[in-house]
């Protein structure tokens, strides 16, 4: 690859690449369908990022406003946005394996946090999944102790995924 990837705003007609990606990088976790990654965009398409190399999509990140006390459940369709945002969720991020050791993934954490900075969020929230805590940990978020709830929740990613906290 030649130089950093560029970093713009996700649209609809970026979905097929995003679920290529997918596809190539989760193994750990079930796949979302195209209908849950459409409706997250549609949610939020200001928060919702790619990674490309000239027109090629090489990475994404699906983010959007929700609450810090739950993350959605993994392949749910969010057919509307939160009513009571208190941070921003960052829902997904891969980079196409071609494209590791790029800075696409860094390049996408950047413009997601200066974004929800923009949006007046200063905490964001995720899910580390697939051993991704120690990445996450690089970009200031830290693990929560999940209460009950919490863990049911997280319960549709996976037995060892990580609720993880960015900001007060």
């Amino acid at each position: 690859m030649a130089g950093l990837p560029s970093v713009r705003r996700m649209v609809l007609q970026d979905l097929a690449s995003v679920v290529e990606i997918q596809a190539m990088c989760y193994t750990e976790v079930v796949f979302e369908s195209i209908e849950s990654l459409a409706s997250k965009l549609a949610v939020s398409p200001e928060t919702c990022f790619v990674a490309c190399e000239g027109e090629k999509v090489v990475g994404y990140l699906l983010a959007l406003p929700w609450t810090s006390s739950a993350p959605p459940e993994l392949n749910r369709v969010n057919d509307q946005a939160c009513k009571e945002p208190d941070c921003v969720y960052l829902h997904d991020l891969a980079v196409s394996p071609y494209a590791r050791k790029t800075g696409a993934g860094q390049l996408l954490v950047r413009q997601f946090l200066t974004t929800s900075e923009e949006f007046g969020y200063s905490r964001a929230t995720l899910t580390a999944v697939q051993g991704s805590q120690a990445y996450w940990q690089r970009y200031g978020f830290c693990p929560v102790t999940p209460s009950d709830t919490l863990k049911r929740k997280l319960a549709s990613y996976g037995e060892e995924a990580v609720f993880m906290k960015y900001g007060d």
